[in-house]
């Protein structure tokens, strides 16, 4: 009985020995600086990149403004990013990404859809604004209490509708004089009375 205490104990004792031999040797981690024969296992490549939006065009030291959102997507980020400056940054992963701009003015960008890629290097964008101008129409003639409406396109466009800048305005009930913002350039003005609150113009066209 004593005999098989004391053979367990030596057999115990060796296999501790052999562990503790091997792991010295590096076979199973990295211990007294052998490198670990195993499998590496990458980090997730989280970085993210600079999309710089170079402002052109506004007056020194108006607001503007960017929301952020996914390429080919009809949602943009809830809070815009705000600049006096002439750039605005947005930190951003690989990826395809669109913007809606503005500024705190009478000012529009001249490109409606601004895009943006980032493919492991930043990009800059350049942001084109011009300034819009207020036109005025007043109607005379028409009845009193006609609901009436005018339209604005810019030169060589030859649909009404759809137009990136102008469109139809239609009038409420005894209203005479009308606006519309728009940039600079030439425009076919159409006007007349509004049936059913649609678009069906009387006369000719204006320059």
């Amino acid at each position: 009985m004593k005999l098989k205490q004391a053979f367990s104990v030596i057999l115990v004792c060796f296999m501790v020995s052999v562990s503790i031999s091997a792991l010295a040797d590096g076979h199973h981690g990295n211990v007294g600086g052998h490198k670990n024969t195993g499998m590496a296992v990458e980090p997730y490549n989280a970085r993210s990149y600079s999309i710089t939006l170079v402002e052109h065009g506004l007056p020194l030291g108006m607001l503007w403004y960017a929301f952020i959102g996914p390429h080919n997507q009809s949602y943009y980020s809830s809070t815009p990013l705000r600049s006096n400056g002439k750039t605005i940054t947005y930190n951003e992963q690989p990826g395809s990404y669109a913007f809606s701009i503005g500024a705190n003015g009478p000012y529009i960008t001249k490109k409606l859809n601004i895009y943006a890629t980032v493919v492991n290097t930043s990009v800059t964008v350049d942001v084109y604004f011009m300034k819009l101008i207020n036109v005025t129409v007043t109607a005379r003639g028409i009845p009193y209490g006609t609901n009436w409406e005018f339209d604005l396109v810019p030169e060589n466009t030859t649909s009404y509708s759809g137009s990136p800048y102008g469109g139809s305005q239609i009038s409420y009930v005894f209203n005479y004089t009308m606006s519309m913002m728009v940039p600079n350039g030439t425009y076919a003005l159409k006007a007349g009375e509004a049936i059913n609150l649609g678009l069906s113009f009387t006369g000719g066209s204006q320059r």
